[in-house]
C-alpha cells in the first residue's frame, strides 16, 4: 500500500491542468484510506479537485465503506489506544474510528462493550 504521509509534498500546482493517467491510479490506490488534502498536497491538486475527480472515476462511494477485517483490526487495537492512536494506525479520521465503534456497539458487537462507571449522588459515599 501507498503511504502518502511518506511521499514528497508537490512543489507546483496543477490547478487548470488535466488529470493525467498516473495521477488517476495513484487516486484509485491512496483515496478509499487518505484524506482529499493529503492527496492532494502530494498531486499539487486542491483537496476538492481530488474529491470531484473521485467522483468521476466513481471512487466517492468506496470511501467510507469498512470490512470485515477493519473491524477486527479496529476491535484489536481500540481497547489498547486512544481513538486518535487507532485512527493513525489505520488511516482513518478520529471521527471515522468513533463512528465505527458506535455503530458496533449499537449492532450489539461484545468486542465494544461500553465502559460504565458507578456514579454516586453527591455528597454519599460509595458502599
Amino acid at each position: 500500500m501507498v503511504d502518502v504521509s511518506k511521499m514528497p509534498i508537490a512543489t507546483q500546482s496543477a490547478w487548470g491542468e488535466p488529470w493525467t493517467e498516473t495521477e488517476d491510479e495513484f487516486l484509485r490506490r491512496t483515496y478509499r484510506r487518505y484524506t482529499a488534502r493529503s492527496i492532494g498536497a502530494v498531486l499539487g491538486r486542491t483537496p476538492r479537485a481530488v474529491q470531484c475527480r473521485a467522483e468521476v472515476l466513481s471512487l466517492d462511494g468506496d470511501r467510507s465503506s469498512w470490512s470485515e477485517e477493519d473491524d477486527a483490526t479496529l476491535a484489536e487495537l481500540f481497547p489498547a489506544m486512544s481513538s486518535k492512536q487507532v485512527a493513525q494506525r489505520m488511516n482513518r479520521s478520529v471521527y471515522s474510528i468513533n463512528r465505527r465503534v458506535h455503530d458496533l456497539r449499537l449492532r450489539g458487537d461484545d468486542r465494544f462493550p461500553y465502559k460504565r462507571t458507578p456514579r454516586t449522588p453527591a455528597g454519599r459515599q460509595a458502599s
